[in-house]
């Protein structure tokens, strides 16, 4: 619905924070399409902590699309910014073996 309303012009982009949330949110439903689309055009800058979560959130979500080069390259990202971030043990194997 929301890329419906998107398309439409009836709402503009959703800002950084609410485009990492609705991120995550879609990952959660598995749309990690949508998540992709969500993060790649999720404006900045960014606070430290919403760029982490950005880059570990477009690292799922390729890795659920079987994009495993562009995965390790956000979760390179990611670590970089936070050497001590860690990835759920509870995600798919999909992600967590990358």
């Amino acid at each position: 619905m929301l890329q419906l309303v998107a398309i439409l012009g009836l709402v503009s982009a959703p800002s950084g924070a609410d485009a990492v949330a609705l991120a995550e949110a879609a990952l959660a439903d598995f749309r990690p399409e949508d998540a992709v689309r969500l993060l790649e055009d999720a404006e900045g800058p960014h606070p430290h902590g919403r760029h982490i979560r950005l880059y570990e959130q477009l690292g799922i979500a390729y890795a659920y699309l079987d994009r495993p080069d562009q995965a390790v390259a956000a979760f390179d990202r990611m670590l970089a910014l936070d050497p001590s971030r860690a990835i759920s043990y509870t995600l798919s194997p999909k992600v967590t073996f990358l």
